[in-house]
């Protein structure tokens, strides 16, 4: 494993773009930077702000991807998973804020993955 292994972010979405774009400022204030972030829009009604949104930033670290029928969560999951180029890889969904720290966390944890198939956590911040 690297010391500064590249993380894959998915993160699927359906017409929620203002929640959406808090999600994505989350990510974007990680004290973590080695990430991208895969956006799968599930033929949102309103998809350009999202777009337009994602365009602006100008982060090559953000994909954006538009469906033009809608085929469920799963399925958009599985399809951000299957573009991810990460060592490891973790979802947000689009009504989720992280913690700056989350991906330095979730780092800090990566031995567990030795034994584990994956880590989870089940916290919120209010």
């Amino acid at each position: 494993m690297k010391d500064n292994p590249l993380i894959s972010i998915y993160m699927p979405t359906w017409n929620r773009q203002q929640l959406a774009i808090r999600a994505i400022k989350s990510v974007l204030r990680q004290d973590y930077s080695n990430w991208e972030m895969i956006i799968v829009d599930d033929c949102s009604t309103s998809w350009e702000q999202l777009q337009q949104y994602v365009t602006a930033l100008n982060d090559p670290r953000i994909t954006y991807i538009h469906n033009d029928i809608n085929s469920g969560a799963c399925a958009v999951r599985n399809q951000a998973i299957m573009l991810a180029q990460g060592e490891y890889i973790t979802g947000i969904d689009d009504d989720d804020e992280w913690t700056p720290n989350r991906l330095s966390v979730f780092l800090a944890h990566k031995q567990q993955l030795v034994t584990h198939a994956f880590l989870y956590a089940n916290d919120y911040v209010c």
